[in-house]
């Protein structure tokens, strides 16, 4: 009893959240307002009990001022209905659609089981809140929504590769097409895959899952196992992901499994925010190997069976020839290696602070996994300079490397907003650590 008492609570909770009207998400119902049919479902009234909107009214721009940061008696989410919009049967239908049209993806969804566990979504209906977010995402964020659908062809995968069964893999595929609805409530600029973010701009975008799983919470009856894989997709089995950082013994099997979808579809797709080699058209097209190289360059990130699927299934694609890397090698590895050596010697420092026991546990954090990236780069062999004449006479040599170089300067950058996140609050602590940012942050 104490059990359904506290989830009622925490739905209860949720929907309070959300009874403060973001701009955001409000900017993306106005738009969505000007292409299609937006009924008021429901009275919108104020919290001081003001009508602010009667039902069956058109949403138009108009009702923007009027709502802007309101306080409501009950979500604007709530109150409003799509007309012809999203469904789940059309969702399926894209998925198809794009696995057909992406290899890397047919290969990954190619046995008869996924399409099935695909087309068995579609019978699923969507209403209210979850339908609208759903409009939107597939209206207005076209990248990232196609990103979602090849998570969800790489989650039926998954399912079918495990043994998982149909009710799982249902709340898996589900919760792959769910994982970034927070993000409709994030400022669009901070999504922009094309800018480099800083620590501090990282914050806001490290909120979504949060924000995601409280909307689910929020508006849906969908069971912990999914709203749960949702919050954990960006956690990392050796408990450096986030929100909360969670080791493997505190993850649910469907949020391990979320969690690698999201990183190789996003390299798939192109439009990578996990290892930028994949916008990099001078890396070649050893898809398989950039895809084997973010899943493994740091250890025990993510579940080996499940790496072992994705790596067997993508290998024919390492067949299609090598691409030029462009200039020389010595100035494409140089600046990243100087780049390493600094920062660990900055975090030596850090490290080795008595007197701020914090500041001490960030630098060894930040030490441990630059050695990390440090020792995948040192097997490479590029450190020794001597040898550089036979990186830029081998290709194929120069482009695998290359795939690494790449990934370890994504992770350092990624390191930095971690550094940041985990520096506690005060201005003296702030400071003590930015150098190390700035220089983990940089471009190679």
């Amino acid at each position: 009893m104490s059990e359904i008492t506290d989830r009622i609570e925490g739905i209860a909770n949720a929907r309070k959240t959300f009874c403060v009207v973001n701009p955001h998400c409000l900017e993306s119902i106005v738009r969505l307002s000007e292409e299609a049919d937006v009924i008021v479902s429901s009275d919108i009234i104020d919290e001081s009990g003001t009508k602010l909107l009667a039902r069956d009214v058109a949403v138009s721009r108009s009702i923007q001022a009027k709502l802007g940061h309101r306080h409501l008696q009950k979500p604007l989410e709530a109150c409003l209905d799509v007309v012809q919009g999203a469904s789940l049967e059309s969702i399926a239908s894209d998925c198809l659609g794009l696995m057909n049209k992406i290899p890397a993806l047919a290969l990954l969804g190619g046995s008869s089981g996924v399409e099935v566990a695909l087309r068995g979504i579609s019978y699923m209906s969507l209403h209210g809140p979850l339908k609208l977010l759903l409009t939107l995402a597939k209206r207005f964020r076209k990248n990232n929504y196609e990103n979602n659908l090849a998570a969800m062809i790489i989650c039926a995968g998954l399912a079918h590769d495990g043994g998982l069964s149909d009710q799982d893999t249902d709340l898996l595929i589900l919760s792959a097409l769910l994982k970034d609805i927070g993000e409709l409530y994030i400022d669009p600029k901070f999504l922009d895959v094309d800018r480099q973010l800083t620590a501090n701009e990282w914050q806001r975008v490290v909120a979504h899952p949060l924000v995601g799983q409280a909307f689910l919470k929020a508006f849906t009856h969908f069971p912990p196992a999914l709203t749960d894989s949702v919050l954990q997709h960006h956690e990392r089995q050796d408990g450096n992901g986030y929100p909360f950082q969670l080791s493997a013994a505190n993850m649910s099997p469907l949020g391990m499994l979320n969690g690698l979808a999201d990183c190789v579809s996003a390299i798939v797709m192109g439009n990578n925010v996990t290892g930028e080699f994949a916008r990099d058209s001078e890396l070649g097209s050893r898809l398989g190997e950039r895809v084997a190289v973010a899943l493994t360059i740091v250890p025990d990130e993510f579940p080996p069976k499940a790496i072992a699927f994705v790596t067997k299934a993508l290998a024919p694609l390492n067949e299609v020839g090598t691409g030029s890397t462009g200039g020389s090698f010595a100035q494409r590895i140089l600046p990243t290696l100087q780049r390493i050596r600094s920062a660990r010697l900055l975090a030596e420092t850090l490290s080795s602070t008595v007197m701020t026991p914090g500041l001490g546990r960030i630098g060894s954090f930040a030490l441990s996994a630059i050695r990390d990236l440090d020792k995948r780069l040192r097997a490479t062999g590029v450190y020794d300079l001597s040898q550089l004449d036979v990186f830029e006479t081998d290709p194929t040599l120069m482009e695998k490397t290359c795939l690494v170089l790449a990934e370890v300067n994504w992770r350092l950058r990624h390191l930095a907003r971690k550094v940041y996140m985990r520096t506690e609050q005060g201005r003296n602590k702030q400071a003590q650590v930015a150098e190390l940012v700035s220089v983990l942050s940089m471009s190679a």
